[in-house]
């Protein structure tokens, strides 16, 4: 004859569902704190990528030929490897590099246009506004 401990079958089944369910709980929970916790830090790396703008690189002209003249009022050298206007790249011809204190003219092949964007990117992968949209 078999002894029982003073539970039904019953409720130990329902024990058994009850910490199954807390369990399955506890790790939806996690995943869904670890998610948040990722795409936060993807979010705010976002945000620390976006903030890397160049002050320090200016356009002082950009003419009707498509002629800019931009000057680097930076500490360092800046490397100038892609340049767009609102989302079209431009094909840069030239040596883009700027020291410290310098100051070129050179052909974008684009003239110019106030209703658009004029930007560029360094070898560092920083964004320069050189010319922003008036709309």
């Amino acid at each position: 004859m078999r002894r029982r401990l003073g539970i039904s079958e019953a409720t130990a089944a329902l024990v058994l569902l009850l910490v199954a369910l807390i369990t399955v709980g506890i790790v939806l929970i996690w995943g869904s704190a670890a998610s948040w916790l990722a795409s936060e830090a993807g979010r705010r790396g976002g945000e620390t990528q976006a903030a890397k703008m160049r002050q320090d690189v200016s356009l002082v002209y950009w003419g009707p030929d498509g002629t800019v003249i931009i000057t680097n009022r930076g500490q360092d050298p800046v490397r100038i490897v892609a340049a767009y206007i609102d989302e079209t790249p431009l094909s840069l011809s030239g040596n883009w590099t700027l020291s410290p204190g310098e100051t070129k003219r050179l052909s974008i092949g684009a003239g110019y246009d106030p209703s658009r964007q004029l930007t560029a990117v360094t070898d560092r992968n920083e964004v320069i506004v050189l010319w922003r949209a008036r709309r």
